[in-house]
This record gives C-alpha cells, sequence and structure tokens, in this order.
C-alpha cells in the first residue's frame, strides 16, 4: 500500500485519522497478550484494508496521564504528532510506502520520551496480523517495564 504524501500530509494536518482509545494500567500493560492486544490489532487491519492509510490505535495509561502507547500506520519513523517535521522531511516525494509502527510517549521511557519503532508493511500487517502479534505485545510489556522501573527509581531517588 503506497500513500501519496501530500494527500496523507493533509489529511493528518486536518485531523482525518481514523483513531481508536482505550485504557490500561501499567501493570496490565506489562504483562499484556494476544487476547488483550487483538483490538487494537483488528482496529488497524479493518481500516487499513478498507484502504484508510491514517490510522491509529492507542492505548492510554490509565494511572499515567502523560503515557500513551500507540500502534499507527505512517511513511516515516516519526510518529504521527509530528506531522509539521514529517511533511519537511518527504515533502518532495510523491508517494511512500505505509507501514505500521508502534509508539510510546513517557517521560520515563527514555531521555527523549518517545520510541517508535517499525512493526512491518501495512501490507505484510493486514496480510497476517496474528504473526506481529507477539513483537507487539513483547515490544509493549518490554517498555511499560522500563517506564516502571525508571519511574520507581526516580521516586526512590526524591525519598
Amino acid at each position: 500500500m503506497d500513500a501519496e504524501v501530500s494527500t496523507f500530509i493533509e489529511n493528518v494536518k486536518a485531523g482525518n485519522v481514523l483513531a481508536n482509545h482505550t485504557s490500561m494500567k501499567l501493570a496490565e500493560l506489562q504483562k499484556i497478550d494476544a487476547k488483550a492486544i487483538k483490538p487494537i490489532i483488528d482496529y488497524m487491519v479493518s481500516h487499513l484494508k478498507e484502504g484508510n492509510q491514517e490510522v491509529v490505535s492507542e492505548i492510554k495509561v490509565a494511572d499515567d496521564d502523560t503515557a500513551v502507547f500507540r500502534l499507527e500506520s505512517n511513511l516515516i519513523n516519526l510518529p504521527l504528532d509530528e506531522i509539521d517535521r514529517i511533511n519537511k522531511m518527504i515533502s518532495d516525494q510523491e508517494s511512500l510506502p505505509v507501514n505500521v509502527y508502534l509508539v510510546v510517549v513517557s517521560e520515563f521511557v527514555n531521555q527523549s520520551g518517545l520510541r517508535i519503532d517499525e512493526v512491518t508493511s501495512a501490507d505484510d500487517f493486514i496480510a497476517d496480523p496474528d504473526s506481529f502479534s507477539a513483537t507487539i505485545t513483547d515490544w509493549i510489556s518490554e517498555k511499560a517495564t522500563a517506564i516502571a522501573e525508571n519511574k520507581a527509581s526516580e521516586d526512590e531517588s526524591k525519598k
């Protein structure tokens, strides 16, 4: 699946992004499994199959207002929230393949407060979403654990 860059950018800037929101506690995310992640994957797959190229499935961390995990489609390895930076980097391109990325935003995930990793191309994701379930759950669990540990370390150092 390829996207026309200018149309993709315009749609995101206009807020024309299909988004699904759910909420889980950090401890739940540390132990997330295939059953818990299935609705998030299914949402992405169903909308990508329909030809929608701007799709986000988000998990807000219920016990940490600053943390959020997202599975999102995009053209490059930057979060959709940074559409102006994306535009500057790819506006000279006519079309690019749509990929699926995992994004976590939290001041406790790392120094930058952001981690983004490519899962696969949108085409491969649509073709066999179940094959990416373990990758997604392992990634979320790992990042949630890092957040919990870093948060605990900071809390301990304040004592």
